[in-house]
């Protein structure tokens, strides 16, 4: 983990919301840091540059209602024992 990985997480949760990275700046402060020095803000902005990772949505619903039928059927059996 990178100094500059551990310096805004850190700042990000820091307790004291009043010294919380962004309270002074609201997000200047946080995409300034130096943490953010090679991210394409711009091309976030509009939506120029793709993403490193997206995740495949049917399949994360498909396994959740796999997952909540699994649970429902262990807790009826759980009930008729």
């Amino acid at each position: 983990m990178s100094d500059e990985l551990k310096d805004i997480i850190c700042k990000l949760l820091e307790k004291d919301p009043k010294k919380r990275l962004g309270v002074n700046g609201d997000a200047d402060e946080v995409v300034n840091h130096p943490w953010f020095k090679d991210t394409d803000w711009d091309g976030i902005m509009n939506k120029s540059i793709k993403a490193k990772f997206v995740p495949e949505l049917d399949k994360m619903k498909k396994d959740k209602v796999k997952e909540s039928f699994e649970l429902s059927t262990l807790k009826k059996n759980n009930e008729n024992n």
